[in-house]
Formats: structure tokens, C-alpha cells, sequence
């Protein structure tokens, strides 16, 4: 890969990485979500908190909304959403359904460190002097 490509991607997985630690942030902070209806009778959800992606699909009426409040005010209800779910919820990984509506619920943290990577390999890269080993000359000096 020619190196301005490699650099290049790599700033963009460093902006990408501060973003999404900005988002699991205020995860612990604020409920952001967003339910889009595109089929008639059906919803699809997207929301944050407490560092995890909650995705949730299920009936209702048509309509697109977001909101956004107070963790405190939620987290009862994820909680007790918990005790019907299959997974792993220490890891924030979670999966099933609860009266008609289905769940997957995947880390927040998952992002920030996969796109973290490639910076931190170009620090070191570049911290150490480029990438490899120094080289000796086998030639006599004289």
C-alpha cells in the first residue's frame, strides 16, 4: 500500500477513534435515541447508554423520533430489560426478544478500540525510527 494511502487511513482511524470515545462517553451521560419507522406497522430503534448500542426492532405506529435524557431516568427499565435478554451483560453483548420486540445490544467500547490500533502502531513505528531493524553496513570503513 503506497505510504500517503496508509498514513492517510490511518488518520482517519484516529479521528474515528476520538469520535466514538467522545459517543461512549456521553453514553454514560445522556440516552440518545432514534426510532425510524420505514414499514408500516414496524419500528427500528437505535440508542446508546451505559456504553453499549442497544438496536431494537418490533411494532408500532409509523413515525421517526429522537430523544435524548438523562441516564438516571432509563436505567431502571434497562435493567429490568436485562433479566429477559440472553448474553453477557458485563460485556455489553446481548441478544433476544421481549413481548414482540427483538434486542441486540453490542459494546460501545469495541469501536474505539479497534480504530485505535493503527495509530498506536504508527507511534511506535515512528517513535522507534521507522518500521524494521537497523542495518549495518558489511562493507570495511576505510
Amino acid at each position: 500500500m503506497p505510504k500517503r494511502a496508509a498514513n492517510g487511513l490511518t488518520l482517519l482511524s484516529a479521528v474515528v477513534c476520538a469520535g466514538s470515545l467522545l459517543l461512549v462517553g456521553r453514553s454514560f451521560f445522556r440516552c440518545d435515541s432514534l426510532s425510524i419507522s420505514a414499514v408500516k406497522e414496524t419500528v427500528s430503534s437505535v440508542g446508546t447508554i451505559d456504553g453499549q448500542l442497544w438496536l431494537l426492532h418490533g411494532p408500532a405506529y409509523r413515525f421517526t423520533f429522537y430523544s435524548s435524557q438523562p441516564v438516571a431516568a432509563v436505567r431502571a427499565g434497562v435493567s429490568m430489560t436485562w433479566g429477559y435478554l440472553r448474553g453477557f451483560p458485563r460485556l455489553g453483548i446481548g441478544w433476544g426478544s421481549m413481548f414482540e420486540w427483538k434486542y441486540l445490544i453490542l459494546p460501545l467500547w469495541l469501536l474505539p478500540v479497534l480504530t485505535a490500533i493503527p495509530p498506536a502502531r504508527w507511534w511506535r513505528a515512528r517513535r522507534r525510527g521507522g518500521r524494521g531493524f537497523p542495518v549495518e553496513s558489511a562493507a570495511p570503513a576505510g
